[in-house]
């Protein structure tokens, strides 16, 4: 099992900030429920103040999937579609739950002992409408006026997620956040001629696909 909780040594304020993170975590769990492509919430506790908490997940030996995607391991092909499913798989199952994640990348997703992809972190996402508590990393952020998120924006954040997993490296890997966001602004997205299902990444980062389940079934049909 893995604990979550706040640091011990914050000021109150911040404290009280990652406590309402737990609590939000939680409030999505219960709605979720069990799901093949999530982890399991095993318990929790919070003060009355909200000065205090915790949550209990399932332990996940073979850690993230950009840990491995970073490691030496032999990955083939077939393998990384699959994830590329997977992790879709999931992100539609949330949307049609009105959950959205708001951080979706590798360092989010975890393997499970059948090497199959679980999403993780919900302590920033939007439920219901609520405001996210977070917003993703620039690499997988789609430039927007508003610090809000919703399916398109955790739909381009998939894209940049499957690019992770095809090409085992993050988008513009080489290049600072500023320059990213500039580039991202003027829809200059990286080099897509020889990745697979480059084009279903594509439409992703463009907003030409309305729905992960939308993408899901492209992604399926490349499987057939």
């Amino acid at each position: 099992m893995v604990k979550k909780s706040p640091h011990p040594f914050l000021c109150s304020s911040e404290r009280h900030r990652q406590v309402s993170q737990l609590m939000r975590e939680v409030l999505i769990y219960k709605r979720l429920q069990a799901h093949r492509r999530l982890i399991k919430m095993m318990s929790y506790s919070c003060s009355a103040d909200e000065m205090d908490g915790y949550v209990i997940f399932e332990y996940m030996r073979l850690g993230s999937l950009e840990a491995y995607l970073a490691s030496d391991a032999v990955i083939t092909q077939s393998q990384q579609l699959d994830w590329c499913l997977q992790a879709t798989e999931g992100i539609a199952f949330l949307h049609s739950s009105g959950v959205i994640h708001g951080d979706i990348k590798p360092e989010n997703m975890v393997l499970d002992d059948n090497m199959c992809v679980r999403i993780i972190d919900f302590s920033g996402s939007s439920i219901d409408h609520l405001p996210p508590l977070c917003l993703e990393s620039t690499r997988y952020f789609l430039p927007r006026p508003e610090p809000t998120c919703n399916a398109k924006t955790d739909i381009f954040a998939l894209g940049s997620s499957m690019y992770h997993i095809m090409q085992r490296a993050p988008p513009f890997k080489e290049l600072d956040t500023d320059e990213i966001e500039e580039r991202y602004k003027r829809q200059d997205f990286p080099q897509l001629t020889n990745v697979f299902c480059g084009s279903i990444i594509a439409a992703c980062w463009r907003q030409q696909i309305e729905s992960a389940s939308a993408t899901l079934a492209l992604l399926q049909a490349l499987r057939q």
